[in-house]
């Protein structure tokens, strides 16, 4: 990408207190096109959860800056190939399968096996002349690097990051001896945000503003138990709050983990794995949110939500659950969205830069511009 303006020098300012990216950096069509090309294809980025392919031949589509991609189990085995077919580039799956012994192209009806390799062509010789035993190694869906953090997949296109285990060793270790096999997928959603993926995951990651819009948060976790969100290591920047026992009752009745160490039972912690995770991490729940940026100024949301499941089995009482998932739901629908298209509009006027922010709660905003421009300076060396 050709740099002009603010993206010739986008560190400008984070040196200073209170600087972060520039505005354009949330509202240049340019600049998302630069954050695929050089940052979500070339790190480790979050596809999906291996929950949404439970047994063998279940496949479903996702995309990931824009290239197509098929997340499937194979032989108990999750995986992610190329959803492109090599042939005139159709995307072989365009719905989720369940069960499904090969994954066949709309167009021209070529087959592929689950591991990719190519399975069958019909007609490729002429009428009625099929290829049935294909043997053309360099035809097939390409397999794509992935790696497994417990039920979370990721990928990394290009396949040059760095290895997997150290991409997630911050997090591993901040949660080291919480069983999250424990844990069971209980349900999901999507919302599409009004705002671009980083006003999302900064105000994901923002403990200033809960006193202000979020009033049912601040009345459990008044503002003096919240703790600013701070970079950890790469890719982990965390924040939390204390917990203490003026919870709301539907989260009172949600079992807890037993599988969690005694340090972490009340460490209510949220944060985001770079770039497209954000987290909250509970004994009783964890919430999952995967951003995919749509454009400049819409960034879908897929939220994941896991239960403590005692002998793998969820309680049968799912109200509880349905509260939390609900009250979720509501706060980002009803007290978040406003706020992230006001930000958007004002930082497409031209009338904001850079910003004059809180030396103790907002030092999370340089931490993540930093990680932003680090990420992709050292993946593009």
């Amino acid at each position: 990408m050709q740099r002009s303006g603010p993206f010739r020098k986008p560190r400008a300012g984070l040196s200073r207190r209170g600087g972060h990216l520039p505005a354009a950096a949330y509202t240049d069509a340019g600049y998302l096109q630069h954050e695929h090309a050089a940052l979500f294809l070339r790190t480790w980025v979050l596809a999906g959860t291996a929950s949404e392919v439970p047994h063998d031949g279940d496949a479903r589509p996702v995309e990931i800056a824009g290239r197509p991609l098929v997340l499937l189990r194979d032989r108990g085995t999750v995986r992610v190939i190329s959803n492109i077919c090599p042939h005139r580039s159709a995307c072989v799956l365009d719905a989720p399968v369940s069960r499904a012994a090969a994954l066949t192209c709309p167009y021209h009806a070529w087959s592929y096996r689950l591991d990719g390799t190519l399975r069958m062509r019909p007609h490729f010789h002429g009428g009625g002349v099929h290829d049935t035993d294909p043997d053309d190694p360099q035809v097939r869906l390409e397999p794509v690097r992935s790696a497994r953090w417990n039920d979370l997949v990721f990928v990394n296109i290009d396949g040059n990051a760095p290895p997997f285990e150290d991409f997630i060793t911050p997090v591993a270790q901040r949660y080291e001896g919480y069983d999250f096999s424990a844990m069971k997928l209980a349900g999901t959603f999507e919302l599409e945000a009004p705002g671009n993926w980083k006003l999302v995951a900064e105000n994901y990651l923002d403990n200033y503003h809960i006193f202000a819009l979020h009033p049912s948060i601040d009345r459990s976790y008044p503002q003096a138990r919240r703790h600013p969100a701070r970079l950890v290591a790469p890719p982990l920047i965390l924040g939390s709050y204390a917990k203490d026992a003026s919870e709301d009752n539907y989260m009172a009745t949600l079992p807890a983990n037993p599988g969690v160490p005694a340090h972490l039972r009340n460490d209510n912690a949220f944060f985001t794995i770079f770039p497209n995770v954000l987290m909250h991490v509970w004994s009783f729940s964890v919430m999952v949110m995967q951003l995919v940026p749509l454009s400049p100024e819409r960034t879908l949301e897929r939220y994941f939500f896991y239960f403590h499941a005692p002998d793998g089995e969820l309680p049968a009482d799912a109200q509880p659950r349905e509260q939390a998932m609900e009250a979720y739901r509501a706060i980002n629908e009803t007290e978040d969205f406003p706020i992230i298209p006001n930000m958007q509009r004002t930082r497409a006027s031209g009338g904001f830069d850079q910003g004059r922010l809180s030396a103790f709660w907002d030092g999370l905003i340089t931490d993540y511009a930093r990680l932003h421009l680090d990420t992709i300076e050292r993946r593009n060396r």
